[in-house]
């Protein structure tokens, strides 16, 4: 047993009675107790803050200060508060029964005493006020779970809740402001994932010091606010103000600040940035619910602009959310309906005429908004984690096609565009080769489409995605060429097939000498590494005419044929009998 759980519990006796407080004394003494006894109300006051006792005896009628005055005393320091304390009066009429207890006593024992339960007495009052206080322990441990982070130890996300209640009621009365700033560190997933969860708690801790401070700088005398830490990487704060628009850019400013300076772990700097949604009571909610949503919008509008921005919360981004969120259940609902499209642009070969492959374009027709752009719906899905599901349905479909056309005699292959996401972190060589076989479709009949930014993003990954294709048979291109800033060496690495030239640069060739100088450069480039050159978006006959003179291999756009339905592009294949230069006059 250590000494600590071998000590004695302390009583300590306040009696002018020396016979009395003598006789107290041996009974404590008796029962376990060490004692410390003095004459009046006065020293015992003193003699509890000196000696931290566990229990206390107080005689009601002493000189300079009586038992229930001194009673009342030790209830108010902190340090009492809480002890056990038993008023020893030789009065047991109801008033001083209750006079005792209305001055905080804990129990109270009337004179003449019985000698021999006192012992006990003491004993039962002393392990009944630890019950007690084990028990309001755990309830105030269990509190400070359900109301604080064990991490940060700041407040969480319920407490702000219940916080808000009298701030918004407070503002409400005063006809002042709320404002509710919403923060979600930038790339902060990186860190658990490259280094650790507990680096990554550490980092939070430092994250969550940083804010405290910058906010208790920031705030003005008058502000009514509360930080709290409300999820795995973000944190908020609510404050009352006059001007919640200044407060807001104020408080937003101040933690963008403090996340400047680097972190440093062991050997290792972090560099933190923040995205800070701000909204304002009443303007954008009415109460906690709708101010954090609104924040929250704000928010990822605020990391749509890059790292380290804020942005106040509009209602043209609720209806732009509202959007989003509609066209992310419509292509849900469009996967699980198997209601997507599959359109085909042809591309034609500017030597024979003749088509020689086809571009699978997703197509979502939304039952309220109409048809989509999947420059919108894309990005929506690769956010969502719906892009994987699309990306199947895109090559099985594409597979489905191919078969479908071979029966009927039309053998070309269909290119498909793979999103970067699924691209660099899914498992696109599994996925094409699983559907590949599923549908005994040939490698060399399925193209595969990767924007050259999508490439650069991530080079070692792109080049074993790329030879893992190759080595396979998949017709490999690369989409958007000369947006990525690639140079000749990577495309040697790369091991494609084909460069597609952007149609941003297509559509002034001839007339804009910058646009005319890079797609030579990328006709030249793609024909001394004995690659194919295809140019998009080609929908006047000038740019078809300077594109050959060039010596471009193939071309898509509208001025030949708009993205067509699979019977449609069938119609198309059927039509052998017109020669290119006919359909170009037609186009015309």
């Amino acid at each position: 047993m250590s000494p600590e759980s071998a000590k004695k519990p302390v009583a300590l006796i306040a009696d002018d009675d020396d016979v009395m407080r003598l006789m107290l004394s041996e009974v404590a003494i008796s029962a376990g107790f060490d004692v410390v006894d003095v004459c009046d109300g006065a020293a015992a006051i003193t003699a509890a803050d000196e000696v931290d006792p566990d229990i206390i005896l107080l005689d009601v009628n002493m000189p300079r200060m009586d038992g229930f005055s001194a009673c009342e005393r030790l209830r108010s320091s902190p340090k009492t508060s809480l002890t056990p304390i038993i008023v020893v009066t030789g009065n047991d009429d109801t008033a001083s029964v209750n006079q005792a207890y209305q001055s905080g006593a804990t129990d109270f024992i009337a004179k003449p005493m019985n000698w021999s339960l006192i012992g006990y007495r003491l004993r039962y009052v002393l392990r009944s006020a630890r019950n007690i206080q084990a028990l309001q322990a755990r309830e105030q441990k269990i509190e400070r779970l359900a109301y604080y982070d064990a991490l940060t130890e700041l407040p969480n996300r319920e407490y702000l809740r219940e916080a808000s209640k009298r701030m918004f009621e407070l503002a409400d009365r005063n006809s002042q402001q709320l404002v509710l700033l919403y923060l979600d560190l930038d790339g902060f997933k990186r860190v658990n994932d490259t280094l650790g969860h507990s680096v990554g708690d550490e980092l939070l801790s430092a994250v969550a010091e940083r804010l405290q401070d910058s906010t208790r700088h920031a705030a003005d005398e008058t502000s009514d606010i509360c930080l709290a830490r409300i999820g795995g990487d973000e944190f908020a704060a609510l404050a009352r103000c006059a001007d919640g628009s200044e407060t807001g850019q104020r408080l937003a400013e101040a933690w963008v600040e403090s996340l400047t300076a680097p972190f440093r772990h062991g050997e290792t700097d972090f560099h933190m940035t923040p995205s800070i949604g701000i909204s304002i009571f009443p303007s954008h909610g009415d109460d906690f619910e709708d101010l954090l949503k609104s924040s929250d919008t704000a928010m990822y509008q605020a990391k749509s602009m890059g790292p380290g921005r804020f942005t106040l919360f509009s209602e043209q981004m609720k209806t732009d959310a509202f959007e989003k969120m509609t066209i992310e259940n419509g292509l849900r609902d469009a996967l699980r309906e198997n209601r997507l499209q599959l359109h085909y642009q042809p591309k034609f070969d500017v030597a024979t005429g003749s088509v020689n492959g086809a571009e699978a374009l997703l197509r979502l027709d939304h039952p309220q908004l109409g048809p989509i752009s999947p420059a919108k719906f894309i990005p929506i899905a690769e956010e969502s984690g719906l892009i994987k599901q699309v990306n199947q349905w895109v090559v099985a479909s594409a597979c489905r096609q191919i078969n479908e056309w071979s029966e009927k005699g039309i053998n070309i292959p269909i290119a498909v565009n793979m999103s970067a996401v699924e691209f660099l972190h899914g498992d696109p060589v599994n996925l094409l080769v699983d559907t590949c076989r599923t549908f005994d479709v040939d490698p060399s009949m399925l193209e595969v489409e990767v924007t050259e930014s999508t490439l650069m993003s991530n080079v070692a990954k792109a080049t074993e995605a790329l030879n893992r294709l190759n080595e396979l048979g998949f017709g490999l291109s690369v989409d958007d060429f000369g947006t990525g800033y690639s140079s000749l060496a990577y495309l040697k690495r790369f091991n494609v097939d084909a460069l597609k030239i952007d149609r941003s640069f297509v559509a002034d060739v001839g007339t804009d000498s910058d646009d005319s100088a890079i797609c030579s450069a990328v006709i030249a480039l793609a024909n001394s590494l004995n690659l194919t050159v295809v140019a998009e978006g080609v929908e006047t006959l000038d740019q078809y005419n300077w594109l050959v003179s060039q010596g471009c291999d193939s071309v898509q756009g509208f001025l030949l044929s708009r993205p067509l339905l699979a019977e449609d592009f069938e119609q198309l294949m059927q039509e052998t009998n017109i020669a290119l230069s006919q359909r170009l006059r037609v186009a015309v």
